[in-house]
């Protein structure tokens, strides 16, 4: 099964995550502190920067793209929805979207000073 990780020490983020389990992402959901990232070919670096999509085909998806691959797995017009973000013109606009928030997440709802990115 495919797997969606997300920085377990961010409030925010971890409430965005009980809220794809709870709105039916199929795939496991679990923070990156709990996992081995070694083994998945992640860097510790890239999963403190964003959530990550681990695509039982072995492919890691980051940002807007880990979210639209979490989209498809729900079907119908939210798997239509996630296929959409994958258009070059509307990826580019929902990466930066996903970079803007990554980077003040500390400042959204549920976060916490424990989310700021750092530098």
């Amino acid at each position: 099964m495919a797997l969606l990780v997300f920085d377990g020490d961010c409030a925010f983020c971890s409430r965005c995550a009980e809220f794809a389990a709870r709105w039916g992402i199929k795939a496991d959901i679990h923070p990156w502190q709990r996992l081995d990232l070694a083994a998945a070919g992640v860097s510790e670096e890239r999963a403190r920067r964003e959530v990550l999509w681990l695509g039982d085909d072995g492919v890691v998806s980051g940002g807007a793209a880990a979210i639209a691959a979490a989209l498809r797995t729900r079907g119908g017009i939210w798997s239509l929805f996630g296929r959409s973000i994958q258009l070059p013109f509307v990826r580019t606009i929902c990466g930066g979207l996903y970079r803007v928030v990554a980077a003040h997440r500390h400042r959204l709802p549920g976060g916490t000073a424990s989310c700021r990115l750092r530098d």
